[in-house]
Protein backbone atom coordinates (compact mmCIF):
# COMPACT_ATOMS: atom_id res chain seq x y z
CA UNK A 1 0.00 0.00 0.00
CA UNK A 2 1.24 3.47 -0.90
CA UNK A 3 2.47 5.84 1.76
CA UNK A 4 -0.04 8.71 1.61
CA UNK A 5 2.67 11.24 2.50
CA UNK A 6 4.63 10.49 -0.68
CA UNK A 7 4.87 12.72 -3.72
CA UNK A 8 5.95 11.93 -7.28
CA UNK A 9 9.63 13.03 -6.92
CA UNK A 10 9.84 11.32 -3.53
CA UNK A 11 8.57 8.01 -4.97
CA UNK A 12 11.01 8.20 -7.87
CA UNK A 13 13.86 8.99 -5.48
CA UNK A 14 13.02 6.04 -3.20
CA UNK A 15 13.11 3.57 -6.10
CA UNK A 16 16.16 4.80 -7.97
CA UNK A 17 18.36 5.34 -4.92
CA UNK A 18 17.92 1.68 -4.02
CA UNK A 19 18.52 0.07 -7.42
CA UNK A 20 21.73 1.77 -8.65
CA UNK A 21 20.92 0.99 -12.29
CA UNK A 22 23.59 1.70 -14.90
CA UNK A 23 20.92 3.03 -17.26
CA UNK A 24 17.59 4.48 -16.19
CA UNK A 25 16.93 6.87 -19.09
CA UNK A 26 18.44 6.98 -22.58
CA UNK A 27 18.05 9.16 -25.63
CA UNK A 28 19.09 8.75 -29.24
CA UNK A 29 21.45 11.46 -30.53
CA UNK A 30 23.01 11.45 -33.98
CA UNK A 31 22.23 7.76 -34.35
CA UNK A 32 23.76 6.75 -31.00
CA UNK A 33 22.16 6.02 -27.64
CA UNK A 34 23.33 8.01 -24.61
CA UNK A 35 22.37 6.69 -21.18
CA UNK A 36 22.07 8.22 -17.72
CA UNK A 37 22.45 6.05 -14.60
CA UNK A 38 19.97 6.20 -11.73
CA UNK A 39 22.47 7.98 -9.46
CA UNK A 40 23.35 10.54 -12.14
CA UNK A 41 19.67 11.12 -12.88
CA UNK A 42 18.72 11.68 -9.24
CA UNK A 43 21.72 13.94 -8.65
CA UNK A 44 20.66 16.10 -11.60
CA UNK A 45 17.06 16.26 -10.32
CA UNK A 46 18.37 17.37 -6.92
CA UNK A 47 20.76 19.90 -8.41
CA UNK A 48 18.14 21.30 -10.79
CA UNK A 49 15.71 21.76 -7.88
CA UNK A 50 18.39 23.38 -5.74
CA UNK A 51 19.49 25.57 -8.64
CA UNK A 52 15.96 26.85 -9.17
CA UNK A 53 15.71 27.78 -5.50
CA UNK A 54 19.02 29.68 -5.76
CA UNK A 55 17.59 31.55 -8.75
CA UNK A 56 14.58 32.75 -6.78
CA UNK A 57 11.81 30.30 -7.57
CA UNK A 58 9.22 30.01 -4.80
CA UNK A 59 7.10 27.13 -3.57
CA UNK A 60 3.76 27.30 -5.39
CA UNK A 61 5.16 28.95 -8.54
CA UNK A 62 4.29 27.48 -11.92
CA UNK A 63 7.11 26.14 -14.10
CA UNK A 64 6.56 25.55 -17.82
CA UNK A 65 8.22 22.93 -20.02
CA UNK A 66 8.21 23.27 -23.81
CA UNK A 67 10.62 20.65 -25.14
CA UNK A 68 10.74 17.26 -26.82
CA UNK A 69 10.76 14.19 -24.56
CA UNK A 70 14.23 13.52 -23.16
CA UNK A 71 16.05 12.90 -19.87
CA UNK A 72 16.30 16.71 -19.50
CA UNK A 73 12.50 17.00 -19.74
CA UNK A 74 12.12 14.61 -16.81
CA UNK A 75 14.90 16.25 -14.80
CA UNK A 76 13.30 19.68 -15.26
CA UNK A 77 9.86 18.31 -14.40
CA UNK A 78 10.84 16.35 -11.29
CA UNK A 79 13.31 19.03 -10.21
CA UNK A 80 10.71 21.79 -10.41
CA UNK A 81 8.23 19.59 -8.52
CA UNK A 82 10.84 18.89 -5.84
CA UNK A 83 11.30 22.65 -5.46
CA UNK A 84 7.57 22.92 -4.75
CA UNK A 85 6.41 24.11 -8.17
CA UNK A 86 3.45 23.07 -10.29
CA UNK A 87 4.77 22.10 -13.72
CA UNK A 88 2.94 23.10 -16.90
CA UNK A 89 3.86 20.87 -19.87
CA UNK A 90 3.35 22.26 -23.37
CA UNK A 91 3.62 20.51 -26.72
CA UNK A 92 6.49 21.78 -28.84
CA UNK A 93 4.11 22.38 -31.75
CA UNK A 94 1.55 24.24 -29.67
CA UNK A 95 -0.37 26.87 -31.64
CA UNK A 96 0.56 30.50 -30.92
CA UNK A 97 -2.93 31.27 -29.64
CA UNK A 98 -2.87 28.34 -27.22
CA UNK A 99 0.67 29.22 -26.12
CA UNK A 100 -0.40 32.74 -25.25
CA UNK A 101 -3.50 31.48 -23.44
CA UNK A 102 -1.60 28.94 -21.35
CA UNK A 103 1.16 31.38 -20.39
CA UNK A 104 -1.40 33.89 -19.15
CA UNK A 105 -3.86 31.46 -17.55
CA UNK A 106 -1.15 29.60 -15.62
CA UNK A 107 0.64 32.85 -14.66
CA UNK A 108 3.88 31.31 -15.88
CA UNK A 109 7.06 33.07 -14.73
CA UNK A 110 9.59 30.27 -15.26
CA UNK A 111 9.99 27.96 -18.25
CA UNK A 112 12.37 25.34 -19.65
CA UNK A 113 12.69 25.26 -23.45
CA UNK A 114 14.84 23.25 -25.83
CA UNK A 115 15.88 24.38 -29.30
CA UNK A 116 16.31 27.80 -30.85
CA UNK A 117 12.85 27.71 -32.43
CA UNK A 118 11.16 27.27 -29.04
CA UNK A 119 13.29 30.07 -27.61
CA UNK A 120 12.24 32.40 -30.42
CA UNK A 121 8.57 31.49 -29.97
CA UNK A 122 8.55 32.64 -26.36
CA UNK A 123 10.55 35.85 -26.95
CA UNK A 124 7.38 37.91 -27.61
CA UNK A 125 6.35 37.05 -24.04
CA UNK A 126 9.77 37.80 -22.50
CA UNK A 127 8.35 40.46 -20.18
CA UNK A 128 6.24 37.79 -18.45
CA UNK A 129 9.20 35.64 -17.43
CA UNK A 130 11.49 35.98 -14.46
CA UNK A 131 13.66 33.19 -15.84
CA UNK A 132 13.96 31.07 -18.98
CA UNK A 133 16.04 27.89 -18.78
CA UNK A 134 17.42 26.88 -22.17
CA UNK A 135 18.74 23.38 -22.86
CA UNK A 136 22.03 24.71 -24.21
CA UNK A 137 24.49 26.86 -22.32
CA UNK A 138 25.07 30.40 -23.49
CA UNK A 139 22.23 32.86 -23.84
CA UNK A 140 23.86 35.85 -25.46
CA UNK A 141 23.12 39.15 -23.78
CA UNK A 142 19.73 38.10 -22.42
CA UNK A 143 20.15 37.93 -18.64
CA UNK A 144 16.74 36.30 -18.20
CA UNK A 145 17.93 33.20 -20.12
CA UNK A 146 20.19 30.68 -18.39
CA UNK A 147 21.56 27.36 -19.62
CA UNK A 148 20.26 24.05 -18.23
CA UNK A 149 23.80 23.08 -17.21
CA UNK A 150 24.22 26.42 -15.41
CA UNK A 151 21.17 25.69 -13.25
CA UNK A 152 22.65 22.27 -12.42
CA UNK A 153 26.00 23.82 -11.44
CA UNK A 154 24.34 26.36 -9.13
CA UNK A 155 22.38 23.55 -7.50
CA UNK A 156 25.47 21.39 -7.16
CA UNK A 157 27.23 24.15 -5.25
CA UNK A 158 24.20 24.58 -2.96
CA UNK A 159 23.92 20.83 -2.34
CA UNK A 160 27.62 20.66 -1.49
CA UNK A 161 27.04 23.17 1.27
CA UNK A 162 23.90 21.36 2.47
CA UNK A 163 23.80 17.62 1.57
CA UNK A 164 20.37 17.30 3.26
CA UNK A 165 18.81 19.90 0.97
CA UNK A 166 16.91 17.46 -1.28
CA UNK A 167 15.53 15.50 1.66
CA UNK A 168 14.27 18.70 3.25
CA UNK A 169 12.65 19.81 0.00
CA UNK A 170 10.87 16.48 -0.46
CA UNK A 171 9.64 16.41 3.13
CA UNK A 172 8.15 19.88 2.68
CA UNK A 173 5.97 18.80 -0.26
CA UNK A 174 2.23 18.29 0.17
CA UNK A 175 0.82 15.17 -1.60
CA UNK A 176 -2.47 17.02 -2.13
CA UNK A 177 -0.86 20.10 -3.65
CA UNK A 178 -1.06 20.81 -7.38
CA UNK A 179 1.77 18.83 -8.97
CA UNK A 180 0.96 19.82 -12.52
CA UNK A 181 -1.46 21.84 -14.62
CA UNK A 182 -2.15 20.12 -17.93
CA UNK A 183 -4.11 21.95 -20.60
CA UNK A 184 -6.52 19.81 -22.56
CA UNK A 185 -5.79 19.66 -26.26
CA UNK A 186 -9.26 20.92 -27.08
CA UNK A 187 -10.58 18.73 -29.93
CA UNK A 188 -13.90 20.25 -28.84
CA UNK A 189 -14.05 23.67 -27.18
CA UNK A 190 -11.37 25.82 -25.56
CA UNK A 191 -8.49 24.28 -23.57
CA UNK A 192 -8.82 24.11 -19.79
CA UNK A 193 -6.04 23.74 -17.26
CA UNK A 194 -6.49 20.45 -15.41
CA UNK A 195 -4.99 20.55 -11.92
CA UNK A 196 -3.61 17.18 -10.83
CA UNK A 197 -2.12 16.53 -7.40
CA UNK A 198 0.73 14.21 -6.48
CA UNK A 199 -1.90 11.93 -4.92
CA UNK A 200 -3.85 11.84 -8.20
CA UNK A 201 -0.77 10.71 -10.13
CA UNK A 202 0.48 8.26 -7.50
CA UNK A 203 -2.91 6.51 -7.39
CA UNK A 204 -2.48 5.85 -11.12
CA UNK A 205 1.11 4.66 -10.73
CA UNK A 206 0.01 2.21 -8.04
CA UNK A 207 -2.91 0.98 -10.18
CA UNK A 208 -0.57 0.53 -13.17
CA UNK A 209 1.56 -1.78 -11.05
CA UNK A 210 -1.48 -3.95 -10.32
CA UNK A 211 -2.65 -4.17 -13.92
CA UNK A 212 0.74 -4.32 -15.68
CA UNK A 213 3.48 -5.54 -13.30
CA UNK A 214 6.97 -4.73 -14.57
CA UNK A 215 10.15 -6.68 -13.83
CA UNK A 216 12.50 -3.76 -13.26
CA UNK A 217 15.58 -3.97 -15.47
CA UNK A 218 14.27 -7.15 -17.13
CA UNK A 219 11.75 -4.91 -18.87
CA UNK A 220 12.72 -2.20 -21.35
CA UNK A 221 10.40 0.69 -22.23
CA UNK A 222 10.41 2.73 -25.43
CA UNK A 223 8.76 6.14 -25.15
CA UNK A 224 7.51 7.60 -28.42
CA UNK A 225 4.62 9.82 -27.30
CA UNK A 226 5.22 13.38 -26.03
CA UNK A 227 5.67 13.71 -22.27
CA UNK A 228 3.36 16.71 -22.51
CA UNK A 229 0.60 14.12 -22.92
CA UNK A 230 -0.66 12.99 -19.50
CA UNK A 231 -0.93 9.32 -20.50
CA UNK A 232 2.73 9.03 -21.50
CA UNK A 233 3.88 11.11 -18.58
CA UNK A 234 2.06 9.00 -15.99
CA UNK A 235 3.36 5.80 -17.57
CA UNK A 236 6.94 7.13 -17.59
CA UNK A 237 6.58 7.96 -13.89
CA UNK A 238 5.48 4.33 -13.42
CA UNK A 239 8.56 3.10 -15.31
CA UNK A 240 10.80 5.19 -13.04
CA UNK A 241 9.03 4.00 -9.88
CA UNK A 242 9.45 0.37 -10.99
CA UNK A 243 13.10 0.73 -12.01
CA UNK A 244 12.39 0.03 -15.69
CA UNK A 245 14.90 1.57 -18.16
CA UNK A 246 13.35 4.09 -20.57
CA UNK A 247 14.58 4.96 -24.06
CA UNK A 248 13.23 8.11 -25.73
CA UNK A 249 12.62 8.15 -29.48
CA UNK A 250 14.49 11.06 -31.08
CA UNK A 251 11.94 11.55 -33.87
CA UNK A 252 8.54 9.97 -34.45
CA UNK A 253 9.72 9.12 -37.98
CA UNK A 254 12.45 6.92 -36.44
CA UNK A 255 10.14 4.71 -34.35
CA UNK A 256 10.82 1.71 -36.60
CA UNK A 257 14.58 2.08 -36.23
CA UNK A 258 14.32 2.58 -32.47
CA UNK A 259 12.16 -0.55 -32.10
CA UNK A 260 14.87 -2.63 -33.75
CA UNK A 261 17.69 -1.04 -31.73
CA UNK A 262 16.05 -1.00 -28.29
CA UNK A 263 13.96 -4.20 -28.62
CA UNK A 264 11.47 -2.96 -26.00
CA UNK A 265 9.18 -5.14 -23.94
CA UNK A 266 6.68 -2.35 -23.30
CA UNK A 267 5.37 0.73 -25.09
CA UNK A 268 2.36 3.03 -25.12
CA UNK A 269 0.84 4.15 -28.40
CA UNK A 270 -2.13 6.04 -29.73
CA UNK A 271 -4.23 4.06 -32.26
CA UNK A 272 -3.00 6.32 -35.06
CA UNK A 273 0.54 5.01 -34.54
CA UNK A 274 -0.71 1.42 -34.52
CA UNK A 275 -2.43 2.12 -37.83
CA UNK A 276 0.89 3.36 -39.18
CA UNK A 277 2.66 0.24 -37.88
CA UNK A 278 0.12 -1.96 -39.66
CA UNK A 279 0.53 0.09 -42.84
CA UNK A 280 4.31 -0.40 -42.81
CA UNK A 281 3.95 -4.14 -42.21
CA UNK A 282 1.54 -4.39 -45.12
CA UNK A 283 3.77 -2.33 -47.41
CA UNK A 284 6.76 -4.52 -46.54
CA UNK A 285 4.75 -7.63 -47.40
CA UNK A 286 3.76 -6.15 -50.77
CA UNK A 287 7.42 -5.72 -51.71
CA UNK A 288 8.15 -9.45 -51.47
CA UNK A 289 8.52 -11.75 -54.46
CA UNK A 290 5.30 -13.25 -55.83
CA UNK A 291 5.03 -16.44 -53.73
CA UNK A 292 6.01 -14.75 -50.46
CA UNK A 293 3.70 -11.85 -51.28
CA UNK A 294 0.74 -14.19 -51.82
CA UNK A 295 1.46 -16.05 -48.56
CA UNK A 296 1.74 -12.73 -46.68
CA UNK A 297 -1.58 -11.52 -48.09
CA UNK A 298 -3.27 -14.77 -47.02
CA UNK A 299 -1.74 -14.52 -43.52
CA UNK A 300 -2.80 -10.88 -43.12
CA UNK A 301 -6.38 -11.71 -44.15
CA UNK A 302 -6.38 -14.58 -41.68
CA UNK A 303 -5.17 -12.33 -38.86
CA UNK A 304 -8.05 -9.95 -39.49
CA UNK A 305 -10.72 -12.64 -39.74
CA UNK A 306 -9.96 -15.37 -37.22
CA UNK A 307 -11.12 -15.37 -33.61
CA UNK A 308 -8.38 -14.71 -31.06
CA UNK A 309 -9.86 -17.26 -28.64
CA UNK A 310 -9.87 -20.24 -31.00
CA UNK A 311 -7.47 -23.15 -30.59
CA UNK A 312 -4.48 -22.63 -32.87
CA UNK A 313 -4.00 -25.14 -35.70
CA UNK A 314 -1.45 -25.95 -38.38
CA UNK A 315 -2.50 -22.97 -40.52
CA UNK A 316 -1.74 -20.64 -37.64
CA UNK A 317 1.65 -22.24 -37.05
CA UNK A 318 2.39 -21.99 -40.78
CA UNK A 319 1.37 -18.30 -40.89
CA UNK A 320 3.39 -17.57 -37.75
CA UNK A 321 6.56 -19.22 -39.00
CA UNK A 322 6.53 -17.57 -42.43
CA UNK A 323 4.87 -14.21 -41.76
CA UNK A 324 3.88 -13.23 -38.21
CA UNK A 325 7.25 -14.02 -36.61
CA UNK A 326 8.91 -11.78 -39.23
CA UNK A 327 6.47 -8.99 -38.38
CA UNK A 328 7.36 -9.29 -34.69
CA UNK A 329 11.09 -9.36 -35.43
CA UNK A 330 10.73 -6.15 -37.41
CA UNK A 331 9.26 -4.51 -34.29
CA UNK A 332 12.05 -5.67 -31.99
CA UNK A 333 10.71 -9.14 -31.22
CA UNK A 334 10.36 -8.74 -27.43
CA UNK A 335 6.98 -7.12 -26.76
CA UNK A 336 5.15 -8.24 -23.63
CA UNK A 337 2.63 -5.42 -23.67
CA UNK A 338 1.53 -2.62 -26.01
CA UNK A 339 -0.87 -0.22 -24.31
CA UNK A 340 -3.18 1.75 -26.63
CA UNK A 341 -5.07 4.84 -25.51
CA UNK A 342 -5.95 8.40 -26.40
CA UNK A 343 -8.51 7.50 -29.08
CA UNK A 344 -10.62 4.59 -30.29
CA UNK A 345 -8.82 1.52 -31.65
CA UNK A 346 -10.52 -0.31 -34.51
CA UNK A 347 -11.69 -3.77 -33.34
CA UNK A 348 -10.42 -5.29 -36.59
CA UNK A 349 -6.97 -3.79 -36.08
CA UNK A 350 -6.96 -4.97 -32.46
CA UNK A 351 -7.76 -8.51 -33.66
CA UNK A 352 -4.99 -8.33 -36.27
CA UNK A 353 -2.30 -7.46 -33.73
CA UNK A 354 -3.42 -10.12 -31.26
CA UNK A 355 -3.47 -12.78 -33.96
CA UNK A 356 0.08 -12.00 -35.11
CA UNK A 357 1.29 -12.34 -31.52
CA UNK A 358 1.49 -8.71 -30.40
CA UNK A 359 -0.22 -8.19 -27.01
CA UNK A 360 -2.17 -4.96 -27.54
CA UNK A 361 -4.32 -3.76 -24.62
CA UNK A 362 -6.76 -0.90 -25.19
CA UNK A 363 -7.64 1.49 -22.39
CA UNK A 364 -9.73 4.60 -21.88
CA UNK A 365 -9.39 7.76 -19.87
CA UNK A 366 -9.12 11.51 -19.95
CA UNK A 367 -6.82 14.18 -18.59
CA UNK A 368 -9.26 15.00 -15.79
CA UNK A 369 -8.79 11.43 -14.47
CA UNK A 370 -4.96 11.50 -14.44
CA UNK A 371 -5.79 9.82 -16.95
CA UNK A 372 -6.78 6.10 -16.93
CA UNK A 373 -10.31 4.96 -16.10
CA UNK A 374 -10.38 1.51 -17.69
CA UNK A 375 -8.05 -0.89 -19.43
CA UNK A 376 -7.83 -4.36 -20.84
CA UNK A 377 -4.97 -6.30 -19.28
CA UNK A 378 -3.33 -9.74 -19.41
CA UNK A 379 -5.94 -12.45 -19.04
CA UNK A 380 -8.74 -9.92 -19.52
CA UNK A 381 -8.47 -8.57 -23.06
CA UNK A 382 -11.73 -8.21 -24.97
CA UNK A 383 -11.79 -6.79 -28.49
CA UNK A 384 -14.29 -3.98 -29.06
CA UNK A 385 -14.09 -2.80 -25.45
CA UNK A 386 -11.84 -0.51 -23.42
CA UNK A 387 -11.61 -3.03 -20.61
CA UNK A 388 -12.53 -2.97 -16.94
CA UNK A 389 -12.22 -0.30 -14.27
CA UNK A 390 -8.68 0.62 -13.25
CA UNK A 391 -7.92 -0.26 -9.61
CA UNK A 392 -9.21 2.48 -7.31
CA UNK A 393 -11.67 3.84 -9.88
CA UNK A 394 -15.45 3.65 -9.42
CA UNK A 395 -17.41 3.70 -12.66
CA UNK A 396 -21.06 3.87 -13.56
CA UNK A 397 -23.21 4.86 -16.52
CA UNK A 398 -25.94 7.44 -16.01
CA UNK A 399 -29.52 6.85 -17.24
CA UNK A 400 -28.63 9.12 -20.18
CA UNK A 401 -25.73 6.83 -21.09
CA UNK A 402 -22.90 9.11 -19.89
CA UNK A 403 -19.84 7.50 -18.29
CA UNK A 404 -19.23 8.75 -14.74
CA UNK A 405 -16.10 8.15 -12.66
CA UNK A 406 -15.04 8.67 -9.07
CA UNK A 407 -11.78 7.98 -7.26
CA UNK A 408 -8.51 9.34 -5.92
CA UNK A 409 -7.39 9.89 -9.50
CA UNK A 410 -10.03 12.53 -10.28
CA UNK A 411 -8.55 16.01 -10.72
CA UNK A 412 -8.60 18.76 -8.12
CA UNK A 413 -10.38 20.97 -10.64
CA UNK A 414 -9.87 23.31 -13.58
CA UNK A 415 -7.35 26.11 -13.04
CA UNK A 416 -9.08 29.48 -12.52
CA UNK A 417 -12.42 27.92 -13.53
CA UNK A 418 -14.55 26.93 -10.55
CA UNK A 419 -17.80 27.10 -12.50
CA UNK A 420 -16.39 24.80 -15.18
CA UNK A 421 -15.23 22.40 -12.45
CA UNK A 422 -18.71 22.32 -10.92
CA UNK A 423 -20.03 21.57 -14.39
CA UNK A 424 -18.11 18.28 -14.61
CA UNK A 425 -17.72 17.13 -10.97
CA UNK A 426 -21.03 16.88 -9.13
CA UNK A 427 -21.62 17.28 -5.40
CA UNK A 428 -21.12 13.53 -4.84
CA UNK A 429 -17.68 13.58 -6.46
CA UNK A 430 -18.64 11.96 -9.77
CA UNK A 431 -16.69 13.15 -12.79
CA UNK A 432 -18.99 13.53 -15.80
CA UNK A 433 -16.78 12.49 -18.70
CA UNK A 434 -18.99 13.63 -21.57
CA UNK A 435 -18.46 10.21 -23.15
CA UNK A 436 -21.27 7.76 -23.85
CA UNK A 437 -20.92 4.06 -23.13
CA UNK A 438 -22.31 0.88 -21.64
CA UNK A 439 -21.06 -2.21 -19.83
CA UNK A 440 -21.36 -5.50 -21.68
CA UNK A 441 -22.53 -8.67 -19.94
CA UNK A 442 -18.96 -9.47 -18.84
CA UNK A 443 -18.43 -6.08 -17.20
CA UNK A 444 -16.25 -4.57 -19.94
CA UNK A 445 -16.85 -0.95 -20.89
CA UNK A 446 -17.85 -0.20 -24.48
CA UNK A 447 -17.55 3.39 -25.71
CA UNK A 448 -20.57 4.46 -27.76
CA UNK A 449 -19.31 7.91 -28.66
CA UNK A 450 -18.70 11.34 -27.24
CA UNK A 451 -21.74 13.39 -26.35
CA UNK A 452 -20.18 16.50 -27.91
CA UNK A 453 -19.22 14.57 -31.04
CA UNK A 454 -22.66 13.14 -31.74
CA UNK A 455 -23.72 14.81 -34.98
CA UNK A 456 -27.34 15.84 -35.56
CA UNK A 457 -28.60 16.06 -39.13
CA UNK A 458 -31.12 18.67 -40.22
CA UNK A 459 -33.71 15.87 -40.05
CA UNK A 460 -33.10 15.50 -36.30
CA UNK A 461 -31.29 12.16 -36.53
CA UNK A 462 -28.16 11.55 -34.43
CA UNK A 463 -25.03 10.04 -35.97
CA UNK A 464 -21.95 8.74 -34.12
CA UNK A 465 -19.05 9.50 -36.49
CA UNK A 466 -16.20 7.44 -35.02
CA UNK A 467 -17.43 3.90 -35.91
CA UNK A 468 -18.18 5.09 -39.45
CA UNK A 469 -14.73 6.68 -39.78
CA UNK A 470 -13.04 3.55 -38.48
CA UNK A 471 -14.88 1.44 -41.05
CA UNK A 472 -13.89 3.75 -43.90
CA UNK A 473 -10.24 3.67 -42.82
CA UNK A 474 -10.13 -0.11 -43.15
CA UNK A 475 -9.34 0.57 -46.81
CA UNK A 476 -5.57 0.81 -47.24
CA UNK A 477 -6.18 3.78 -49.55
CA UNK A 478 -7.91 5.87 -46.89
CA UNK A 479 -5.51 7.21 -44.28
CA UNK A 480 -8.09 9.24 -42.36
CA UNK A 481 -11.79 9.95 -42.71
CA UNK A 482 -14.06 12.62 -41.27
CA UNK A 483 -17.83 12.30 -41.25
CA UNK A 484 -19.82 15.49 -41.88
CA UNK A 485 -23.46 15.59 -40.79
CA UNK A 486 -24.12 18.36 -38.26
CA UNK A 487 -27.07 20.40 -39.57
CA UNK A 488 -26.81 18.73 -42.97
CA UNK A 489 -29.61 16.92 -44.86
CA UNK A 490 -27.56 13.71 -45.06
CA UNK A 491 -24.24 12.19 -44.01
CA UNK A 492 -21.13 12.79 -46.11
CA UNK A 493 -17.43 12.21 -45.56
CA UNK A 494 -14.04 13.65 -46.36
CA UNK A 495 -11.71 10.80 -47.28
CA UNK A 496 -8.01 11.63 -46.90
CA UNK A 497 -6.03 9.41 -49.24
CA UNK A 498 -2.73 7.81 -48.21
CA UNK A 499 -0.20 9.03 -50.83
CA UNK A 500 1.97 5.90 -50.40
CA UNK A 501 -0.98 3.54 -50.88
CA UNK A 502 -2.12 5.61 -53.85
CA UNK A 503 1.28 5.11 -55.50
CA UNK A 504 0.81 1.34 -55.23
CA UNK A 505 -1.97 1.66 -57.82
CA UNK A 506 0.42 3.14 -60.36
CA UNK A 507 0.98 0.78 -63.30
CA UNK A 508 3.48 0.95 -66.15
CA UNK A 509 0.93 2.94 -68.18
CA UNK A 510 0.60 5.54 -65.44
CA UNK A 511 4.11 6.96 -65.73
CA UNK A 512 4.00 10.74 -65.37
CA UNK A 513 0.44 10.82 -64.05
CA UNK A 514 -0.30 13.05 -61.07
CA UNK A 515 -1.90 11.93 -57.83
CA UNK A 516 -5.14 13.56 -58.98
CA UNK A 517 -5.00 11.49 -62.18
CA UNK A 518 -4.62 8.30 -60.17
CA UNK A 519 -7.54 9.33 -57.97
CA UNK A 520 -9.71 9.63 -61.08
CA UNK A 521 -8.78 6.13 -62.27
CA UNK A 522 -11.42 3.43 -62.33
CA UNK A 523 -9.27 1.21 -60.08
CA UNK A 524 -9.20 3.85 -57.37
CA UNK A 525 -12.86 4.83 -57.68
CA UNK A 526 -14.03 1.22 -57.58
CA UNK A 527 -12.04 0.41 -54.44
CA UNK A 528 -13.23 3.51 -52.58
CA UNK A 529 -16.83 2.95 -53.62
CA UNK A 530 -16.64 -0.69 -52.52
CA UNK A 531 -15.37 0.37 -49.09
CA UNK A 532 -18.12 3.00 -48.66
CA UNK A 533 -20.78 0.48 -49.72
CA UNK A 534 -19.46 -2.11 -47.27
CA UNK A 535 -19.56 0.39 -44.40
CA UNK A 536 -23.05 1.55 -45.36
CA UNK A 537 -24.31 -2.04 -45.34
CA UNK A 538 -23.90 -2.14 -41.57
CA UNK A 539 -25.51 1.25 -40.83
CA UNK A 540 -29.01 2.55 -40.32
CA UNK A 541 -30.40 4.34 -43.35
CA UNK A 542 -29.94 7.82 -41.84
CA UNK A 543 -26.31 7.04 -40.87
CA UNK A 544 -25.20 5.95 -44.33
CA UNK A 545 -22.59 7.98 -46.22
CA UNK A 546 -24.51 9.33 -49.20
CA UNK A 547 -21.67 11.38 -50.69
CA UNK A 548 -17.96 11.78 -50.19
CA UNK A 549 -14.99 13.71 -51.44
CA UNK A 550 -11.44 12.38 -51.66
CA UNK A 551 -8.47 14.57 -50.78
CA UNK A 552 -4.85 13.59 -51.45
CA UNK A 553 -2.89 14.01 -48.24
CA UNK A 554 -3.83 13.97 -44.57
CA UNK A 555 -4.69 16.48 -41.83
CA UNK A 556 -1.72 17.64 -39.77
CA UNK A 557 -0.87 18.83 -36.28
CA UNK A 558 1.08 21.78 -37.71
CA UNK A 559 -2.08 23.10 -39.38
CA UNK A 560 -3.98 22.55 -36.10
CA UNK A 561 -6.22 19.99 -37.83
CA UNK A 562 -5.17 17.29 -35.35
CA UNK A 563 -4.63 17.35 -31.61
CA UNK A 564 -1.13 16.35 -30.40
CA UNK A 565 -2.54 12.84 -29.87
CA UNK A 566 -3.67 12.82 -33.51
CA UNK A 567 -7.41 13.15 -33.00
CA UNK A 568 -9.34 15.19 -35.56
CA UNK A 569 -10.28 18.75 -34.69
CA UNK A 570 -13.54 18.62 -36.60
CA UNK A 571 -14.25 22.34 -36.56
CA UNK A 572 -10.81 23.22 -37.94
CA UNK A 573 -10.94 20.53 -40.64
CA UNK A 574 -14.42 21.67 -41.70
CA UNK A 575 -13.15 25.24 -41.92
CA UNK A 576 -10.07 24.28 -43.96
CA UNK A 577 -12.07 22.08 -46.34
CA UNK A 578 -15.29 24.07 -46.53
CA UNK A 579 -15.10 24.27 -50.33
CA UNK A 580 -14.93 20.49 -50.63
CA UNK A 581 -17.81 20.08 -48.17
CA UNK A 582 -19.94 22.70 -49.91
CA UNK A 583 -19.30 20.97 -53.24
CA UNK A 584 -20.57 17.68 -51.80
CA UNK A 585 -23.85 19.18 -50.66
CA UNK A 586 -24.39 21.40 -53.69
CA UNK A 587 -23.94 18.55 -56.14
CA UNK A 588 -25.20 15.58 -54.08
CA UNK A 589 -22.64 13.41 -55.84
CA UNK A 590 -19.13 12.01 -55.42
CA UNK A 591 -16.69 14.70 -56.54
CA UNK A 592 -12.93 14.35 -56.61
CA UNK A 593 -10.88 17.18 -55.16
CA UNK A 594 -9.17 19.59 -57.51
Amino acid sequence: MRNTTETVPHSVELTLRSNGAASVVSERRDGHWESVSSDEFLDEVQHFASGLLQLGIQKGDTFGIMAASSPRWLIADLGAMAAGCSTVPMFVNIADENLRYQLVDSDLKYIFVEGEEALERIRPFASRFKLVVHAKAGSGNDESVIGFADVIERGKAAAKKDPQLLGCMLEALDPNAVATIIYTSGSTGSPKGVELSHANLLSQIEASGERFPLEGEEDVALSCLPLAHVFERMVVYYYLCSGTPISFVDDIQNVGTCLKEVKPTTITMVPRLLEKVYGRLREGAEQKLLLKRLIARWAIRRAFQESTSREKGWKDRFADKLVYSKFREGLGGNFRRIIAGGAALSPKLHRFFLNIGLPVYQGYGLTEAAPVLTTNFPGHNKIGTVGQAFPGVDLRVSPEGEILARGENVMLGYHHARAATRGVIDERGWLHTGDLGHFDRDGYLVIDGRAKEMLKTSNGKYVSPIPIEQGLCESSLIDMAMVVAEGKPFVSALLFVDPVALESLRGHRDHGKSAEDLMSSRRFLNRVEARVNKVNAGLNEWEQVRAYRCVCGVPSIDKEELTPTMKLKRGVVEEHFHKEINAVYSGHENIMSD
